[in-house]
């Protein structure tokens, strides 16, 4: 099937197989519009919290069945603490983050605030990471 869209141009939408064959949960298949927003959005959202909570509990336990020097065992565990308040700066930054979206609309309330937090995420996303190769070096 083909459609007008602006006259001259056309764009060929889904028929035959490939529109009768739609996956996904409930009512969010590949045709309808938020398709992508539940792959990209909703589980983005629960499956990087989820795993890093994960991960720092096995850095965790990890830390402590290593039987090492206290000086070496108290970095790791200072490591370990800037990794997870890290973890939890984050979770605060997203929530803050979303509530200044309008997804309906796909525009941020506030534009220059908005600018200021992403930062201040970027900041903690970049201080995390580094820790984390800290971590893993001192290891």
């Amino acid at each position: 099937m083909v459609e007008d869209v602006i006259p001259g141009q056309k764009v060929e939408a889904g028929e035959g197989f490939v529109e009768q064959q739609e996956v996904g949960l409930g009512d969010n298949g590949a045709g309808q519009g938020d398709a992508l927003l539940l792959a990209a959005g909703q589980f983005a959202r629960l499956a990087p919290g989820e795993v890093g909570v994960v991960a720092l509990g096995l850095m965790l336990w990890n830390l402590l069945a290593t039987r090492a020097s206290r000086k070496h065992t108290v970095i790791l565990l200072m490591l370990w603490l800037i990794v997870t308040t890290a973890h939890v700066g984050l979770f605060v930054m997203y929530t803050r983050l979303s509530a200044m979206v309008d997804a309906g609309n796909g525009v941020t309330v506030d534009p220059h605030v908005f600018r200021a937090a992403h930062t201040r995420y970027e900041q903690i996303t970049a201080g995390q990471w580094c820790a984390m190769l800290a971590y893993l070096a001192a290891h």
